[in-house]
């Protein structure tokens, strides 16, 4: 009982003592775990939200669509073992904006509706953009099929609801209209009173819910091969919303394993160093224990308490921390990009959690108990005294400069003692380098965690340098055009050249877009192939004299190369085609050919228009001419790809935070300890009249030294660092060009460099308050 009293009085002084070395452990411990319990909590989390959705909406297994459906196709469905469900789908527009238009009641893929009634139900991100509310009444536009032609109806309705639709859950593509068939009816019967409507007539598409899709997907399609009335089939894994959003859940999980490790392995080196130097520093305690009659194991125990002790607590802090810091960036992000209701409060892991905190104390303790095991291991009398620095090769070297050097000369100014002849510039970086030399571990732990820090400040950097980089590339070298649009329309062209000719445009090339089923040595994959002409200067990509080329990601993903042969597929038509160049682009992925491989077979007509002057004008008057409200400009696509990846944004400015902080723990606490273990030295050297700032200049050199070697170390990584987070973290919509710009490098340095100039003058400034007299008594 008293061994145990006096040792929890030891610990409490040891705490006060060191309170600010024990801070930086409990600090560092803090952040890593707060990363990785964050990103723990931010993958269940995701995790939930979508499939909660997703279960509430009922989403579709497959989604068949065809030209029509009869009471053929109707009776084949009723027989299948499967919910089929069917709706009529039309592209239109609303308020003279394309829009995706269902009218049903199916069960299946329902609309989430927030706001209001189910009836004229208009998704949520749309209606806020156009300021559209319940209530507001709006025009419809769409092409019927009414007898043997077709129709272009615009009709009135007034909006009953607002919603999420699970098919359109991404904001860029949710521009979705949902009408109930009474609704429908009563509408078209408005505007036809003549006309007996029903809506079943409409029906081309089929909704299925089943446990066998990948069986009931090629049923279908070998049921319907050949008739021409199946026009395509899709699954969930096909499906645009469900595809990035379990694409998310993924880079989050992945995401467990690069930052979070990251901070825990510098955390480590901390701590390493925290401990090592404070056991060192209680030698004399540690050899008063023993003669007092204390035994090995109690000291152990004692002293792997404070590293586990103070992880532990850190790491508590971070386990609370977490998972409301990195959910909730992450959350400003998902609810920009998808129309998806994440919970305010975050999902905890338990046993993540629990593994988190327990390893980082555990790692803590362990150390502990190595650290201090060399101490115990000597006697009572050894361990009262000083440690002596072992020899090494730098001490070795010092020795012999210092022998071979004439001693300066000894003389009285102004009543302190000064030298004569002497380099103090000089003399602090000699003193700077001993400092190292005696503490090789310990500066192999301070630039270990300078390379860490600077890593992830360059894969900051280099994020946005790559999206950067990834986008002039595709926009400004790759393709020079300035609006890319479909038209529908014969006299488009007449139109273009008489733009042309009044100067509201430079130049337009017109291509054609189909969309087929690539099928490489690996794997299959639907792929969009432009058909380009001989004489396209609007893009880099050479197509001329037959050459087929693909884009690296499609050419990857089908496991080709160069040379390599593979088969593009219509339905109705097979073309074997030889790769002949693979290109790295960034937005517009897929194969390029020329249209004498294809001739003038059907696909989307579009073009690229190159302008000086754009105007919402001339993007009306070119979608006016092409039939369509599709023509876009350069910078909202850029605009849009930048909202589509603006999880990577967010990445960046965390990373840079954490690496700030995280050089700031480092570097603080190694300013800290070396103060606290050279104050004999600094007082010696005060008494011996040299000023504070020569003084505070040996510990400048000594930790600038430390920096410009962890620097050079981390910008070396982060290269491959950023590589790695963004080869993790793959979206859909962009391919990375991976890049770092020379500017990025400089300002990575820079920032390490002037944190910890910054660092060193703050304790330099303390330097004054050591007392002279109690650092230079003896150990004894």
């Amino acid at each position: 009982m008293k061994s145990g009293k006096i040792l929890r009085r030891l610990a409490a002084r040891e705490m006060k003592k060191n309170r600010l070395q024990f801070a930086s452990m409990i600090a560092i411990t803090m952040l890593a775990v707060t990363l990785f319990c964050g990103f723990i909590s931010n993958t269940k989390t995701l995790e939930r939200a979508v499939n909660k959705y997703f279960t509430s909406t009922n989403l579709c297994d497959l989604c068949v669509q065809m030209g029509k459906i009869t009471d053929t196709e109707k009776e084949y469905f009723s027989s299948l073992d499967a919910v089929a469900e069917y709706r009529a789908y039309a592209e239109g527009t609303l308020d003279g904006k394309s829009a995706k238009l269902y009218v049903g009641d199916t069960s299946v893929s329902r609309p989430e509706v927030v706001q209001g009634v189910s009836g004229v139900t208009i998704d949520q991100r749309t209606a806020e953009l156009n300021n559209i509310s319940v209530g507001s009444d709006v025009t419809l536009g769409v092409t019927l099929p009414l007898g043997s032609r077709y129709y272009d109806v615009e009709m009135e309705a007034k909006v009953t609801g607002l919603m999420n639709f699970p098919e359109t859950t991404v904001s860029a593509s949710s521009v979705a209209v949902y009408i109930s068939e009474a609704k429908f009816e009563e509408m078209a019967k408005e505007k036809y009173p003549y006309i007996n409507i029903d809506v079943s007539y409409f029906y081309n598409q089929v909704v299925i819910k089943t446990s066998e899709a990948d069986a009931l997907k090629t049923e279908i399609n070998e049921r319907f091969e050949g008739d021409g009335n199946l026009i395509f089939i899709y699954d969930r894994e096909s499906m645009e919303a469900p595809l990035l959003l379990d694409g998310e859940i993924s880079q989050s999980r992945k995401m467990l394993y690069v930052f979070p490790v990251i901070f825990l392995l510098v955390s480590v080196f901390v701590i390493l160093t925290t401990v090592n130097r404070l056991i060192l520093d209680e030698r004399t305690e540690i050899g008063t224990l023993k003669a007092l009659g204390f035994s090995r194991g109690e000291i152990l125990r004692h002293y792997a308490g404070f590293g586990g002790i103070l992880c532990l607590v850190g790491g508590a802090v971070g386990a609370v921390v977490g998972p409301f810091i990195v959910p909730n960036v992450m959350k400003v992000k998902y609810q920009l990009v998808y129309n998806l209701s994440i919970p305010v409060i975050p999902a905890f892991d338990v046993l993540g959690t629990v593994f988190a905190v327990g390893t980082v104390a555990l790692l803590a303790a362990v150390i502990s108990v190595l650290v201090c095991r060399n101490v115990v291991k000597e006697s009572p009398a050894s361990c009262m005294r000083p440690a002596v620095p072992k020899d090494n090769l730098f001490l070795r070297l010092g020795k012999r400069r210092d022998v071979k050097e004439k001693a300066p000369e000894r003389v009285k100014e102004k009543g302190r003692v000064s030298f004569k002849g002497r380099k103090d510039g000089a003399l602090s970086f000699k003193m700077a380098v001993r400092n190292i030399a005696i503490k090789p571990v310990r500066a192999l732990m301070t630039v270990i965690g300078i390379t860490g820090c600077v890593a992830l400040l360059m894969c900051a950097f280099g994020i946005g340098d790559t999206v950067n980089n990834s986008l002039e590339t595709e926009f400004y070298k790759q393709f020079t055009y300035d609006i890319s649009t479909p038209y529908n329309t014969s006299g488009f062209t007449k139109k273009m050249d008489a733009m042309k000719a009044s100067g509201e445009i430079e130049a337009f090339e017109t291509y054609k877009i189909h969309y087929m089923t690539a099928i490489g040595a690996e794997a299959n994959k639907d792929v969009k192939v432009y058909n380009f002409s001989e004489n396209m200067t609007m893009t880099t990509i050479d197509t001329s004299g037959g050459r087929v080329v693909m884009s690296r990601s499609v050419a990857e993903f089908l496991g080709l190369k160069e040379g390599g042969t593979f088969t593009l597929n219509s339905g109705a038509q097979s073309f074997e085609l030889t790769l002949s160049e693979i290109v790295d682009t960034a937005i517009t992925k897929g194969v390029f050919l020329h249209t004498d491989l294809f001739g003038d077979i059907y696909g989307t007509s579009s073009a690229w228009i190159r302008a000086d002057n754009i105007t919402d004008e001339l993007i009306d008057k070119i979608n006016e001419a092409g039939g369509t409200a599709q023509a876009t400009s350069v910078k909202d696509m850029w605009g849009y790809v930048e909202d589509k990846v603006s999880s990577i944004n967010a990445m960046k400015y965390t990373l840079m935070i954490f690496a700030v902080l995280l050089s700031v723990v480092v570097l603080y606490n190694l300013s800290l300890l070396n103060i606290n273990e050279r104050t004999r030295d600094i007082a010696t050297l005060k008494v011996l009249g040299f000023k504070r700032g020569k003084i505070a200049l040996s510990l400048l050199f000594e930790i600038m030294l430390l920096t410009l070697a962890g620097t050079v170390c981390g910008l070396i990584l982060g290269y491959p660092l950023t590589y790695l987070v963004l080869s993790i973290n793959k979206v859909e919509i962009m391919s990375f060009l991976y890049y770092l710009k020379p500017v990025s490098y400089v300002y990575s340095a820079l920032l390490a460099l002037l944190t910890s100039f910054a660092i060193n003058y703050i304790f330099g400034r303390s330097l004054d308050k050591i007392n002279m007299i109690e650092s230079l008594k003896s150990v004894e």
